[in-house]
């Protein structure tokens, strides 16, 4: 059985959630109990600790429920991970429970064989997807006579053509087949260059790349500078070592993995030293404004080594990428980070921070947005984010992620007053901590969000 602690043990040593942001989640526990009759499931809700709670089960088969005590049919046989998630926005607390629930009297899994596959250069990588196993075996056709009998077998093709691959997996109780056609497009592109730098810091460059039948080209000439060129010419505006490297693209519709990479280095002696970069000590702040007290501090400087912070309660704190500090009074304090850089030269700014702490003795004022939630927290691929508005004004929605860079803008216009709510689907991102921030008519909102993965 998996209790809320281990849970949260997993996503504390994934990185996902900080020590501090949990401190502040201990208010509430969610909890169940289930009996099972056949494949239909009874649950129970245990949890306790909330005042205003919002339910959210996962029921591990794909499907979900929004009850306080739902009832569940199960279609097959198998064991199914069953989580709870609790939200309550008036204790600000969220809480969640898993555990696993056996279905031994239903149907057994339908064999359904599928594959995907991939490509890279003249190798095709197929991937068995099937489902209803286990499987004892697995025999793929790749349509040029060829066979295997590997689960995820790679395979290189002779000619360009069309193949037809078929896959039949084989269970204790099943057979079922998969066919799909693949384009094959033969790769045969080898990027290379050669330079002449005579005329430093001047640098002519000849590519030597042979194969392909309509190539494209890519140069990164190491300092940050690129050209899409057959034979580029390229001034360097400082001194200093370089990695040259030539990407070459071939027939992308037909074959958009058909490319080579080539690098070289090469020094430039005559011209001026690069520019020292100045001491950095900007940073971004992210208040909670649930009300919790909690602000996540981030140094946006690169080459800082030593960060030394003053939080301006009589605080201070060291660290240079997330640093956490919670406030016990609604103010605004005046925050100082101090940095040392590689180059050893030290610097101070200072911003202001206004903080929003519950029971304080002042009401929160977050102007013309309130009640801004997004649901489910943490969430895995999309979350819906509800807000309200006092007065019809123009909105802007966009999100944030830990070092203060913005990842989407999620809307931007006139919005009548009352509730909405907008769709964030963030499945191509990587799990971790982002920051929801609303504007309106003045006011700015933020909202920490997790993803998991």
């Amino acid at each position: 059985m998996k209790t809320k602690q281990l849970f949260q043990s997993l996503l504390l040593s994934a990185g996902i959630l900080s020590a501090n942001f949990l401190h502040a989640q201990t208010t509430c526990q969610a909890g169940f109990t289930f009996s099972v009759n056949n494949n239909v499931v009874t649950f129970t809700n245990t949890s306790t600790g909330a005042i205003q709670p919002t339910y959210y089960w996962n029921f591990g088969d794909g499907n979900y429920d929004w009850q306080t005590n739902p009832v569940h049919t199960y279609l097959y046989n198998g064991t199914y991970a069953v989580c709870l998630s609790m939200w309550d926005s008036l204790s600000m607390c969220q809480s969640t429970f898993c555990d696993s629930v056996v279905i031994a009297n239903a149907p057994p899994v339908p064999c359904n064989a599928y594959f995907s596959y991939g490509f890279q250069g003249n190798t095709f990588y197929f991937s068995d997807q099937s489902t209803g196993g286990p499987f004892v075996s697995w025999n793929w056709n790749f349509g040029d006579g060829n066979n295997s009998s590997l689960q995820n077998p790679s395979h290189s093709y002779a000619n360009t053509g069309f193949y037809n691959v078929c896959l039949t997996v084989i269970s204790s109780t099943d057979t079922c087949s998969y066919c799909d056609s693949v384009w094959y497009y033969q790769c045969n592109v080898q990027a290379g260059f050669t330079f002449n730098s005579a005329s430093d810091p001047i640098v002519a460059f000849t590519n030597t790349s042979t194969g392909g039948t309509t190539p494209s080209y890519s140069w990164s000439f190491g300092d940050g500078n690129y050209s899409s060129s057959t034979n580029p010419t390229y001034t360097y505006p400082y001194s200093g070592t370089y990695l040259v490297c030539l990407t070459v693209y071939d027939d992308s519709l037909n074959n958009p993995n058909c490319t080579d990479t080539y690098c070289d280095t090469l020094t430039i002696i005559n011209a001026p030293p690069p520019p020292t970069p100045p001491c950095d000590s900007t940073f971004t702040a992210w208040p909670d404004s649930s009300g919790s007290g909690w602000v996540w501090f981030y140094s946006n400087g690169n080459n800082n080594v030593s960060c030394s912070w003053d939080f301006g309660d009589g605080n201070f704190g060291t660290g240079c990428s997330q640093v956490s500090h919670q406030y016990s009074v609604t103010g605004t304090y005046y925050v100082c980070l101090t940095v040392i850089d590689v180059n050893g030269n030290t610097c101070t700014s200072c911003d202001s921070v206004y903080v929003f702490r519950l029971g304080s003795g002042i009401y929160e004022q977050n102007g013309n947005v309130f009640g801004i939630k997004n649901y489910p927290n943490p969430f895995s691929n999309s979350t819906t984010i509800f807000y309200s508005l006092k007065e019809k004004s123009d909105v802007n929605i966009s999100v944030f992620n830990n070092v203060g860079a913005k990842i989407i803008e999620l809307e931007n216009g006139n919005k009548e007053s009352g509730n909405h709510q907008i769709e964030w689907n963030a499945e191509n991102l990587n799990s971790g901590v982002y920051f929801l921030e609303i504007k309106s008519a003045g006011s700015i909102v933020s909202r920490k969000m997790i993803l998991i993965k």
